[in-house]
């Protein structure tokens, strides 16, 4: 199958085109993207264009200056990022006994993914999953990265508070900009709700007959 790569914008449209699983697509990852670093000249002796071509037309404002790409690893992070996310809704639809576990367990897969190949974590983030894990919380980077905030799960409301006093002390403690915040802003605990959600309210048409 020859495929246009100038028509394939995102790593959904590739996929797309091909056909195939996400499974299938991280395999293809592994065996297509040999170099854990491509160079300028790598690319362009690869896609056969100018440099030109390369840098007005394939690469975003923000990474025209860049000489090195990591197209390996940021290939095989959306792929097994979007599995990760099929499996937890599988999970959580199944309910299987041990179905918190598997949750914080993705979660804690998915933060790691972020972490080394992403590459958009920051090391405060990096020390609350690390207090996370020896509390046995499942946490990952959440928004928008590179120092955004975390998600945790807990297995219930005390662990969840126990959580928190953790962190307070732990890490937030040691952070001068948050002894100046309200830490009720930073850290807080919540409960899973449905989400939002649409509702289409059916109008009623009342038959008016005229008057004689």
């Amino acid at each position: 199958m020859k495929l246009n790569w100038r028509e394939l914008n995102r790593f959904a449209d590739l996929q797309k085109a091909l056909g195939y699983s996400l499974e299938q697509m991280d395999a293809l990852v592994h065996a297509n993207l040999s170099l854990n670093v491509y160079t300028r000249t790598d690319l362009l002796k690869l896609l056969e264009v100018t440099e030109e071509d390369f840098t007005e037309n394939l690469l975003t404002p923000n990474t025209r200056n860049s000489q090195t790409f990591k197209l390996k690893q940021r290939a095989l992070h959306v792929f097994q990022e979007a599995l990760r996310v099929q499996q937890f809704i599988e999970t959580a639809k199944s309910t299987p006994e041990d179905c918190i576990s598997r949750m914080k367990a993705l979660m804690k897969q998915s933060h790691e993914s972020l972490r080394t190949l992403y590459e958009c974590s920051h090391e405060n983030l990096d020390q609350i999953v690390t207090i996370s894990d020896r509390l046995g919380v499942g946490t990952r980077l959440t928004g928008a990265g590179w120092g955004g905030c975390t998600v945790a799960l807990c297995d219930g409301v005390e662990e969840s508070k126990r959580f928190v006093e953790t962190l307070k002390a732990e890490f937030y403690a040691n952070i001068p900009k948050a002894q100046a915040s309200d830490i009720g802003s930073l850290c807080f605990t919540t409960s899973p709700q449905r989400g939002a959600e649409i509702y289409l309210i059916e109008k009623q048409q009342n038959n008016i007959l005229p008057t004689p």
